[in-house]
């Protein structure tokens, strides 16, 4: 409990807090005064201050809870380090995922597939990833841009799963592991430009990622 709660204090304070202090203020909201590769180095720099950030004050509750002999669940569990959206989700503020995974994303899968027909069928692939990812967004704050951010999400799902369902007969885990990297990498690229309408306003959003 104790080393919990110190890993949870260096996470945040001294890698989370440090990067956002050296982050220019601005970056997010003009990144039209930045150039490229500026751009991408800063960005990358948020995906690994706000991920110390959550974590570390999840380590810092787990660790006091602990010590009053409380159990909590390990909320984040190197989601960078995720071959597709669906895991990442699995490793990524896992409580909050759960719960929706429960009582939002199943329900609605459940209701299209008990009423079998083909448009239903494609249907449970789609409805339920969107609405999932939506909810999230309002959970979050109910903005545009987090609305994006949630849109995003939604859309890397169901892509994934079409993908999934044409390539089923292959298993992820049967591969090899140099080759999750290429995916590793693909998932953390669309991660990191999805953080960008969940820090800013969507006109600047679109600034960016230009």
């Amino acid at each position: 409990s104790i080393v919990l709660f110190v890993q949870g204090l260096v996470r945040r304070i001294i890698i989370a807090d440090l990067l956002f202090y050296i982050m220019p203020y601005n970056v997010f909201s003009e990144p039209q005064k930045f150039s490229s590769p500026e751009l991408v180095l800063w960005l990358l720099a948020y995906s690994l201050a706000i991920y110390n950030d959550f974590a570390g004050y999840t380590s810092i509750v787990r660790g006091i809870s602990g010590l009053f002999g409380i159990p909590l669940v390990e909320n984040f569990k190197t989601p960078y380090l995720s071959r597709n959206f669906t895991e990442f989700w699995q490793r990524w503020h896992i409580s909050l995922s759960n719960w929706l995974r429960d009582y939002i994303f199943m329900p609605a899968t459940r209701y299209f597939r008990h009423r079998r027909s083909t448009l239903n069928d494609i249907l449970s692939i789609i409805i339920p990833p969107l609405v999932t990812m939506f909810i999230s967004a309002i959970w979050h704050n109910a903005s545009w841009n987090l609305l994006v951010w949630g849109g995003l999400y939604g859309v890397y799902l169901v892509v994934e799963r079409f993908i999934t369902i044409r390539n089923s007969t292959k298993q992820v885990n049967a591969q090899s592991t140099w080759k999750h990297l290429p995916a590793m990498l693909l998932v953390f690229v669309l991660v990191a430009l999805a953080w960008v309408p969940f820090r800013t306003n969507l006109s600047a959003t679109l600034q960016y990622w230009t």
